[in-house]
């Protein structure tokens, strides 16, 4: 008798109220999902390496990098300036009190990896980098501090880019975060910058690196990539809380204990999280805070060695107050929002909600 047949069989008010049918159907839908998944990969291998289509599963595959085969190229230009007003009264309220605001801008993976796509695909950034300029210029005027990594970023982007993730590597947040220093030290004093003669650069080469791209592809990217963290020569002492709950004192993340281990951006703060906060009881030092999107986890984890706390609030997730009560409430000595250069179209993740600022 197959599955299905089991399934029809079982149909009866008393297979209803037992549940002894959804324990049946549980187990048929479970071998379904397993055996699609298991056609998918095999239709994913034959796309790639026999037929060679160059886009599957709307990923095209470079030379270089699997990068998304409908990227975000623009948008429009009014919502752009709406969250360019956001920015401009955050900077009034931050700087009311003494503190100092940062906007960051990083180039998304896609628009890093641009010279990947053949003409064929019409990928055209014209638009979005003409919007950059027009925020940039714009935010100047406006005397709001932005800062723009394209110019830090692009020249090596190979370096700083995962070639199978939507993100950065951790070589990339590495030089955001010696730029945003770099932009903050002048406003709130001498800080203390985490430099890399404090540090050692791993790899976890036992693990591969199974990022967004590939795991459209069913893990069968071209591009062979690993797990990067670093170890302190000497450690500082911090305490973690996630959402409020005292958690493990650790900014990467391996499960181990996973019976296929396979790493991923997640490796960085252990994913997005609605509110992170660490304290390093250095009450010498300035506190930070930070917003955006999941461009701030890998950042996070040099950040938090410059200052006495560091908190990051994910809007996407985090279901407190608005970023304006936040600040008002908590007075940060510095708030820094980082976001790549497709999300500034529209306010997600900017905390602000309900058409309230």
């Amino acid at each position: 008798m197959t599955q299905i047949e089991q399934v029809r069989n079982e149909l009866s008010t008393q297979s209803l109220q037992s549940g002894a049918l959804f324990q049946t159907l549980e187990s048929y839908l479970s071998d379904q999902i397993f055996q699609r998944d298991a056609i998918l990969a095999s239709k994913t291998w034959l796309d790639l390496n026999i037929f060679q289509r160059p886009v599957v599963n709307d990923i095209y595959t470079g030379q270089k990098a699997l990068v998304s085969a409908n990227p975000d190229t623009g948008g429009n230009r009014n919502d752009l300036l709406a969250t360019i007003q956001y920015f401009g009264y955050l900077n009034d309220l931050v700087t009311s009190y003494g503190g100092t605001l940062l906007i960051v801008n990083v180039p998304h993976q896609s628009s890093a990896f641009r010279e990947e796509y053949p003409e064929y695909l019409e990928i055209d950034y014209t638009s979005m980098d003409q919007d950059n300029q027009w925020m940039a210029k714009t935010l100047e005027t406006m005397g709001v501090p932005y800062l723009d990594m394209s110019s830090s970023l692009l020249p090596d982007y190979e370096k700083y880019y995962s070639h199978n993730d939507h993100h950065y590597n951790l070589f990339g947040a590495y030089e955001t975060y010696l730029a945003v220093m770099e932009r903050l030290t002048p406003v709130l004093g001498d800080l203390p910058i985490f430099t890399e003669d404090q540090f050692t650069w791993k790899e976890l080469s036992e693990y591969d690196y199974y990022g967004s791209r590939n795991r459209k592809l069913y893990m069968l990217s071209p591009f062979p990539e690993h797990g990067v963290y670093y170890e302190e020569k000497n450690h500082l002492p911090f305490r973690r809380y996630d959402d409020n709950k005292e958690t493990e004192a650790t900014v990467f993340h391996i499960d181990e204990d996973a019976e296929n281990p396979r790493i991923n951006y997640s490796l960085y703060m252990n994913g997005d999280n609605p509110k992170t906060r660490i304290e390093t009881d250095r009450e010498e030092l300035p506190d930070l805070l930070i917003f955006g999107n999941s461009f701030t986890n890998a950042f996070e984890t040099f950040a938090y060695h410059s200052f006495n706390t560091m908190t990051s609030l994910d809007f996407r997730y985090y279901e407190g107050e608005t970023l304006t009560h936040y600040i008002m409430e908590n007075r940060p000595d510095a708030v820094v929002c980082i976001k790549d250069n497709t999300s500034f179209y529209n306010l997600s993740g900017m905390g602000a909600r309900y058409g309230q600022r």
